[in-house]
Protein backbone atom coordinates (compact mmCIF):
# COMPACT_ATOMS: atom_id res chain seq x y z
CA UNK A 1 0.00 0.00 0.00
CA UNK A 2 3.07 2.78 0.90
CA UNK A 3 4.12 1.91 -3.11
CA UNK A 4 1.06 3.27 -4.60
CA UNK A 5 1.63 5.54 -7.47
CA UNK A 6 -0.50 8.78 -7.54
CA UNK A 7 -3.91 8.24 -8.77
CA UNK A 8 -4.04 5.00 -8.45
CA UNK A 9 -7.11 4.96 -6.30
CA UNK A 10 -8.15 1.42 -6.60
CA UNK A 11 -5.39 -0.02 -4.13
CA UNK A 12 -5.87 2.77 -1.67
CA UNK A 13 -9.71 2.18 -1.82
CA UNK A 14 -9.47 -1.67 -1.58
CA UNK A 15 -6.26 -2.82 0.10
CA UNK A 16 -6.19 -3.56 4.01
CA UNK A 17 -4.74 -1.31 6.41
CA UNK A 18 -1.49 -2.50 7.91
CA UNK A 19 -2.35 -3.10 11.71
CA UNK A 20 -0.06 -0.37 12.49
CA UNK A 21 -0.20 1.87 9.80
CA UNK A 22 2.50 4.69 9.96
CA UNK A 23 1.20 8.45 10.35
CA UNK A 24 2.69 8.74 7.09
CA UNK A 25 0.88 5.96 5.51
CA UNK A 26 -2.69 7.37 6.43
CA UNK A 27 -1.91 10.98 5.71
CA UNK A 28 -0.97 9.36 2.26
CA UNK A 29 -4.19 7.46 2.10
CA UNK A 30 -6.22 10.36 3.34
CA UNK A 31 -4.56 12.76 0.52
CA UNK A 32 -5.28 9.62 -2.34
CA UNK A 33 -8.89 9.25 -1.07
CA UNK A 34 -9.67 13.30 -1.15
CA UNK A 35 -8.13 13.27 -4.42
CA UNK A 36 -10.53 10.58 -5.43
CA UNK A 37 -13.44 12.46 -3.89
CA UNK A 38 -12.83 15.24 -6.26
CA UNK A 39 -12.62 13.23 -9.42
CA UNK A 40 -15.69 11.94 -8.23
CA UNK A 41 -17.18 15.29 -8.10
CA UNK A 42 -15.77 16.58 -11.26
CA UNK A 43 -15.71 14.10 -13.73
CA UNK A 44 -17.61 10.96 -12.66
CA UNK A 45 -20.80 12.96 -11.78
CA UNK A 46 -20.71 13.98 -15.71
CA UNK A 47 -20.48 10.83 -17.24
CA UNK A 48 -21.75 8.25 -14.56
CA UNK A 49 -25.52 7.33 -13.19
CA UNK A 50 -26.04 8.38 -9.69
CA UNK A 51 -26.27 4.85 -8.00
CA UNK A 52 -22.76 4.28 -9.14
CA UNK A 53 -21.61 8.10 -7.96
CA UNK A 54 -23.22 6.78 -5.00
CA UNK A 55 -21.38 3.65 -4.14
CA UNK A 56 -18.11 5.37 -5.05
CA UNK A 57 -18.66 8.21 -2.54
CA UNK A 58 -19.48 5.36 -0.28
CA UNK A 59 -16.70 3.73 -0.33
CA UNK A 60 -14.27 6.60 -0.17
CA UNK A 61 -16.21 7.22 2.70
CA UNK A 62 -15.84 4.13 4.50
CA UNK A 63 -12.08 3.92 4.08
CA UNK A 64 -11.47 7.41 5.57
CA UNK A 65 -13.62 6.45 8.41
CA UNK A 66 -11.39 3.57 8.59
CA UNK A 67 -7.78 6.14 8.08
CA UNK A 68 -9.84 8.56 10.86
CA UNK A 69 -9.87 5.25 13.38
CA UNK A 70 -6.36 4.37 12.98
CA UNK A 71 -4.94 8.05 13.12
CA UNK A 72 -5.26 8.40 17.55
CA UNK A 73 -2.68 5.08 17.48
CA UNK A 74 -0.46 6.56 14.66
CA UNK A 75 -0.36 9.84 15.87
CA UNK A 76 0.60 8.22 19.75
CA UNK A 77 3.37 6.06 17.96
CA UNK A 78 5.16 9.31 15.96
CA UNK A 79 4.71 11.28 19.24
CA UNK A 80 6.75 8.05 21.54
CA UNK A 81 8.80 7.73 18.67
CA UNK A 82 9.52 11.44 18.19
CA UNK A 83 10.58 11.63 22.22
CA UNK A 84 13.16 8.93 22.00
CA UNK A 85 14.79 10.77 19.29
CA UNK A 86 15.04 14.07 20.84
CA UNK A 87 18.50 14.68 22.91
CA UNK A 88 18.99 16.18 26.34
CA UNK A 89 21.15 18.78 24.40
CA UNK A 90 17.97 20.19 22.01
CA UNK A 91 15.63 19.87 25.10
CA UNK A 92 18.10 22.37 27.05
CA UNK A 93 18.29 24.51 24.16
CA UNK A 94 14.24 24.56 23.53
CA UNK A 95 14.27 24.99 27.40
CA UNK A 96 16.80 28.36 26.88
CA UNK A 97 14.37 29.53 23.82
CA UNK A 98 11.78 29.81 26.36
CA UNK A 99 13.20 31.19 29.24
CA UNK A 100 14.41 33.85 26.73
CA UNK A 101 10.99 34.22 24.99
CA UNK A 102 9.38 34.60 28.85
CA UNK A 103 12.24 36.89 29.95
CA UNK A 104 14.45 34.61 32.21
CA UNK A 105 11.46 34.17 34.65
CA UNK A 106 11.92 30.89 36.55
CA UNK A 107 8.41 30.51 37.16
CA UNK A 108 7.66 31.41 33.75
CA UNK A 109 10.01 28.73 31.72
CA UNK A 110 9.07 26.20 34.52
CA UNK A 111 5.28 26.70 33.48
CA UNK A 112 6.28 27.12 30.02
CA UNK A 113 8.57 23.80 30.07
CA UNK A 114 5.88 22.41 31.69
CA UNK A 115 3.33 23.17 28.72
CA UNK A 116 6.14 22.19 26.52
CA UNK A 117 6.50 18.81 27.79
CA UNK A 118 3.09 17.95 27.77
CA UNK A 119 2.57 19.08 23.98
CA UNK A 120 5.56 16.72 22.92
Amino acid sequence: MEDVVPRNWEPILTLPLPKKPSLKLLDAARGQVLLYLDWIMHDMVQVDDVRTVHGELERATYRLMEIAEALPAALEAHAEHSLTSVSPESLAKVMDWVSERNGGDARARAASCGSLLTVI
